[in-house]
Parts: C-alpha cells; sequence; structure tokens
C-alpha cells in the first residue's frame, strides 16, 4: 500500500482533533509518525488510527 504521507495539520483534520493535540501524541509515543529529512513530523492515517483505536493498558 502506497499511501501519502499526511502533515500535523492535515492528520488533524482527518481525526477532528487540534493540532496540538497530535504533536502531545508524538511527544507521549501514542501517535506514530516520522520525520522527513528537513525535520518535518509525516504520519499515514492508517497507522494512526489503528494505533488510537488499540487498548491502552
Amino acid at each position: 500500500m502506497d499511501e501519502q504521507a499526511l502533515t500535523t495539520t492535515e492528520l488533524a483534520e482527518h481525526l477532528g482533533m487540534h493540532p496540538t493535540t497530535i504533536r502531545r501524541g508524538v511527544e507521549d509515543g501514542t501517535i506514530p509518525h516520522y520525520r522527513t529529512p528537513g525535520g518535518h513530523l509525516r504520519y499515514h492515517l492508517h497507522t494512526v488510527t489503528q494505533a488510537l483505536a488499540e487498548p491502552t493498558s
């Protein structure tokens, strides 16, 4: 699957969240992400929605 990478703002819009909430999820490890060579955060919607759907312990 060749899914398009989303920016923080684009992901927030898809999930109905504020971009700051996304960044906090990155910091606490609940939102999977990667960084571009320039240091920008990018996300794959399918991976993020799967991670958020997993029950927490």
